[in-house]
């Protein structure tokens, strides 16, 4: 009826008996910690005056700080968890040439649009 195994009843009843429902109010699940977890005050510190540019980046600084070995995947997470981001960034070609590209851009591009707007077009 209760959907649960007799093992897991009789663990209840045990703890019913020596504590009182107060006991079974209690959540006590097993939830590891990971190493880097142990260093992440100095971690985050660094991380937040440093931010990374990579995961590969911030592999090699934990390694090197707590001697502890993570895959990319296990390094993003745990950076996630200490509240940084991935961040995408845009490219500049290096052929660019911002000084004759400009006057095209505002003339075609733009100019065009801020009328369309002005008149409420788009």
């Amino acid at each position: 009826m209760t959907g649960i195994t007799g093992y897991t009843l009789r663990s209840y009843l045990c703890d019913y008996q020596e504590s009182g429902i107060e006991r079974l109010k209690q959540l006590n699940f097993y939830q590891p910690q990971s190493q880097p977890m142990e260093h992440r005050e100095s971690l985050e510190e660094y991380f937040k005056a440093n931010p990374p540019a990579t995961i590969q980046q911030a592999r090699r600084v934990i390694a090197e700080q707590t001697g502890i070995e993570r895959s990319p995947t296990r390094v993003r997470g745990f950076l996630l968890h200490l509240g940084l981001k991935c961040r995408k960034v845009g490219m500049i070609s290096a052929k660019a040439d911002l000084e004759k590209q400009a006057p095209e851009f505002l003339e075609q591009e733009l100019e065009p649009r801020l009328e369309e707007a002005q008149r409420g077009e788009c």
